[in-house]
């Protein structure tokens, strides 16, 4: 009997810790996560992904940015584009307002790196995933 207890006891605390621990950083060839989250700005009512990564390699002159965010609808992912400055370490991204989000729902990001704006050469992709704990419903908007 006290076996018994002990393994679901074992069994409950780890089946919490996984719903509690957050997607992991993580590292590609080209770029690693620093941050990855939701912003709420309360003024304007909008909730957006952010996400910013750090280059691990040099970035090449004319190099765009597409980044897919995870559409909470369903439908197809929320993109935003952006040059990137091959001067800079550090990038950030937002995404257009989203909607739909629900608790504890890990939601995925990616990262492509594309040689010019024509975006017909791929040179590095970067995926990182990130866990909503906004109760977007509870916020009454």
């Amino acid at each position: 009997m006290i076996k018994i207890r002990y393994a679901l006891l074992l069994a409950t605390v780890y089946l919490g810790a996984c719903t509690l621990l957050p997607p992991k950083a993580q590292r590609s060839e080209y770029f690693e996560t620093r941050a990855a989250g939701f912003l709420v700005d309360s003024d304007t009512r909008e909730i957006r992904y952010t996400l910013a990564i750090d280059a691990l390699k040099d970035i090449p002159e004319g190099s765009v940015f597409e980044v897919q965010f995870e559409n909470p609808m369903g439908s197809a992912p929320l993109v935003t584009t952006q040059a990137a400055d091959p001067s800079s370490a550090g990038f950030h991204f937002r995404s257009p307002p989203v909607h739909g989000l629900k608790v504890g729902k890990v939601y995925r990001m990616e990262v492509l790196l594309y040689s010019d704006a024509s975006h017909t050469q791929q040179l590095a992709s970067h995926h990182q995933e990130v866990q909503n704990l906004i109760d977007q419903q509870g916020l009454g908007w």
